[in-house]
């Protein structure tokens, strides 16, 4: 049942690409590929942000991770990636940057 959702979602994301004349090479690798982050966190973080760098060269938010976990599967694997921890003072200093 997922498999054929899966399947299905693809083929109208594909779709939807041939008629914008978009680059399908790109448009597989992000269906078929996913980035695996992982971090070392201490106890003091209530949740991690996870940041992507944009087009224009800036880092915007695009997941939260509850506190206790210290991975995140997802994103484009082509694009750069850091984290963040939030605790009860405010934000950490960004990660090193991975691609």
């Amino acid at each position: 049942m997922v498999l054929a959702w899966l399947a299905t979602g693809a083929l109208v994301y594909l779709l939807a690409l041939h008629y914008a004349n978009l680059n399908y090479d790109r448009a597989l690798t992000d269906l078929l590929s996913a980035l695996d982050l992982r971090w070392n966190a201490d106890d003091t973080a209530l949740f991690f942000t996870i940041e992507r760098r944009n087009e224009s060269g800036v880092f915007g938010e695009i997941a939260v991770v509850p506190s206790g976990r210290t991975e995140w599967i997802g994103g484009r694997p082509y694009a750069d990636y850091r984290v963040r921890a939030w605790n009860s003072v405010g934000k950490s200093l960004p990660s090193n940057v991975v691609r």
